[in-house]
């Protein structure tokens, strides 16, 4: 999935979604609107290493919960967010 700013879906079990944001300002929001699975991700400005559910180096956010990185300096730059879990929840990745 490719968008400016915002993307919003479901995840499929087991599945890495890939999202990327073409135009990321400063800030970073990956948001968790499951009731159930935790979501782990990896982000970068290049290519991200492949998450794995309950992997090490990855990020993870449980359910109805969000993560914002601030001031990470990439004006104007994408960025590509690597998405899994072994439920099916909701996701919304949000750059301002």
């Amino acid at each position: 999935m490719a968008t400016t700013f915002a993307d919003h879906g479901t995840l499929v079990a087991a599945t890495v979604t890939t999202v990327t944001l073409t135009s990321v300002k400063e800030c970073l929001r990956v948001q968790n609107r499951g009731t159930s699975g935790t979501i782990y991700y990896t982000f970068a400005a290049g290519t991200p290493a492949t998450p794995t559910v309950a992997g090490d180096d990855t990020y993870a956010v449980p359910p109805g919960g969000a993560d914002e990185w601030t001031d990470l300096g990439q004006p104007g730059t994408g960025f590509i967010v690597k998405l899994i879990s072994s439920a099916t929840p909701e996701f919304s990745v949000e750059a301002w």
